[in-house]
């Protein structure tokens, strides 16, 4: 039996599309039915099929506002079987229907980041490929209005413990904190919301305790990078989405997390000259 239900409901991200099997998803992580019930409602908040339901429509959402998908086609990509199971179910969550929400997104004047007391600069927002990769992971769960301790700090809790693991596991690894940030503000309730603190590592593992593999599928991703202090860092996710969304006939949001990368930390100089980059998961059009 695993010590954390982290590395398990990684794994039902991962499964989102698809039809998730609980009962051989408990084994595989060392519950009996029963007891798996227990204990993630427990640690969670949710039961399980309740737990699936919320991030399969709240991903639904992101795909409504943000592609030209057809709703069948969204439906069927959060694991709904028909059209209509999938727009009862997203009337019951959001109290309107996917055709409605989407009219109403078109109609709503796209707005520009705003200018803060505090200085910050984007760069022009671009599109590249990366390739997969593996990752050593650690879940917080969570408002993200919360203040993290910035990486390798003292007080840091998450890549501390990351890199620490990897270095008492012989595990080829590099030190460049990623951030991926699995819900949507405004919608998942704050404590319910979810980010996944990682770094690289050179294989696949399984890890016990707090940690977990996360593999990195690679492909297109939109990116701008943020030179600022952190608390700015609201306005590269809202620019990078207004470039995405300005060129339709390329590219589309894949209703994948965003994710960032910590390049440059300044913990005891000038908080302006952190440079962090912001990355949107996207498909070509």
């Amino acid at each position: 039996m695993v010590a954390s239900t982290d590395p398990l409901l990684a794994e039902i991200q991962r499964q989102l599309d698809a039809d998730i099997d609980l009962s051989g998803l408990a084994e595989r992580f060392g519950y009996s039915p029963y007891h798996f019930h227990r204990v993630f409602t427990r640690s969670v908040g949710e039961t399980p099929r309740g737990h699936i339901a919320r991030l399969r429509l709240e991903k639904a959402l992101l795909l409504v506002v943000a592609s030209e998908a057809t709703f069948l086609d969204i439906a069927l990509a959060v694991g709904f079987r028909n059209h209509e199971t999938f727009t009862r179910a997203f009337k019951r969550q959001f109290g309107t229907t996917p055709r409605e929400l989407r009219r109403e997104a078109r109609q709503v004047e796209r707005k520009p980041p705003d200018r803060l007391d505090e200085e910050y600069s984007l760069s022009k927002a671009r599109f590249a490929m990366l390739p997969a990769r593996h990752m050593l992971a650690v879940r917080h769960i969570g408002s993200y209005d919360e203040p993290f301790a910035l990486p390798y700090l003292p007080e840091d809790t998450y890549w501390n413990g990351l890199v620490a693991w990897a270095e008492a596991h012989d595990l080829g690894h590099s030190r460049l904190p990623y951030g991926f940030f699995l819900d949507m503000p405004g919608i998942t309730p704050d404590a319910a919301m979810r980010a996944d603190f990682a770094i690289e590592i050179e294989r696949e593992v399984t890890p016990d305790g707090r940690y977990f593999y996360l593999p990195f599928d690679g492909g297109t991703f939109g990116v701008i990078e943020h030179r600022g202090p952190h608390n700015t860092l609201p306005q590269a996710y809202r620019a990078l989405v207004n470039a995405i969304f300005a060129v339709p006939e390329k590219y589309v949001l894949s209703g994948a997390p965003p994710f960032q990368v910590h390049r440059e930390v300044h913990v005891d100089g000038d908080p302006a000259d952190n440079l962090t980059e912001v990355y949107f998961p996207d498909t070509r059009a």
